[in-house]
């Protein structure tokens, strides 16, 4: 009996690092759509549930439709030529027990062209996905 619980101990911990994987890959996607400013493809990646609640880089950026959400990224995208992410960092992943929801916290370096000029910064992110049709879906970010 003991060495059954082990297994199934084992097996749920892998589980719970395959969904992990999965967040963490979700992340990247997301984040490589921004830099190509694909608006489908990031909206691909939302929740499909009117609970969604996305806060911008600024207390007075916060919006909660993908309606809002989409003209919030289109003005965004107007601040910068180019940007690109690099891998996320001090990935701190959350996974709920009923597996649904999974809550990470991060941070990535970023290299932006802005008028020009090369400017470089670290942000970090905190975001709330749940699993909608077998995949991650951004509902609070």
């Amino acid at each position: 009996m003991v060495l059954l619980a082990c297994v199934m101990q084992r097996k749920s911990a892998k589980n719970i690092e395959r969904e992990k994987g999965e967040v963490a890959a979700t992340l990247v996607k997301f984040w490589q759509a921004y830099e190509r400013k694909n608006l489908a493809a990031m909206s691909g990646m939302l929740t499909a549930s009117s609970d969604f609640t996305f806060f911008g880089s600024d207390a007075a950026e916060v919006t909660r439709s993908r309606h809002d959400w989409e003209y919030l990224m289109q003005k965004d995208w107007q601040l910068f030529e180019t940007t690109k992410f690099g891998e996320p960092r001090n990935l701190a992943i959350q996974i709920s027990d009923d597996r649904k929801l999974a809550s990470a916290v991060y941070e990535v370096q970023d290299v932006s062209l802005i008028e020009g000029r090369t400017v470089e910064s670290t942000d970090r992110f905190a975001i709330t996905m749940r699993k909608e049709n077998g995949d991650c879906a951004s509902s609070k970010g």
